[in-house]
């Protein structure tokens, strides 16, 4: 059988890519973090544990729509930018 993306987790390794890209910028750098973040920031801002805020940040999972909102108010980007890029 031919080998087949796993278009899922591309997507959620896109979106980990943006999230990541935006946590560094607004300063959110953390040397023992994962990816270079820190996730309990994340965490502690949107409402979710700190394993939830790393499977994201890790591309493991895509928030559901009112985390996803959360992230996007805090981060002062837009949703469809987070999942989806320019």
């Amino acid at each position: 059988m031919a080998n087949v993306p796993d278009y899922q987790q591309i997507f959620r390794t896109f979106f980990a890519t943006r999230l990541i890209s935006k946590l560094r910028e607004m300063g959110f750098i953390s040397r023992r973090g994962i990816n270079g973040v820190n996730g309990k920031k994340l965490a502690d801002a949107i409402g979710v544990s700190l394993p939830m805020a790393r499977r994201y940040i890790n591309g493991q999972s895509i928030p559901e729509n009112i985390t996803l909102q959360k992230i996007s108010n805090w981060l002062n980007v837009e949703p469809c930018w987070l999942l989806y890029g320019d």
